[in-house]
């Protein structure tokens, strides 16, 4: 059976990503887009599973069988519906990108 998929904050999480991500930036739009080809995948999604057993890890954290192919196509399609594409190169120089180090380093 199809499991469900619960947003929710991981218990290791020590900052909400909601204040880290500024309101204008277009990671939130991408993230927009992504859920919506998900719902749109979803009926696709739920051909995958059995009516009955036990709920099933949610598969959209697992986005396999060619599922996670489609959903990089659709949020591509509708970024560049949407004008958000470009085809100016640039690239970025990792030693200048904050991360946040393991809890065990």
């Amino acid at each position: 059976m199809r499991g469900r998929y619960d947003s929710q904050l991981t218990m290791l999480a020590f900052i909400d990503l909601e204040t880290r991500v500024p309101t204008d930036h277009p990671l939130r739009v991408i993230k927009m887009l992504a859920d919506q080809a998900l719902k749109a995948l979803s009926p696709d999604l739920d051909r995958m599973y059995a009516n009955v057993g036990r709920p099933s890890i949610p598969p959209e954290r697992l986005l396999r069988h060619g599922v996670g192919q489609a959903l990089f196509g659709e949020v591509v399609l509708e970024a560049e519906r949407q004008g958000l594409l470009s085809d100016e190169h640039f690239t970025v120089d990792g030693t200048l990108i904050e991360a946040a180090a393991s809890l065990k380093s």
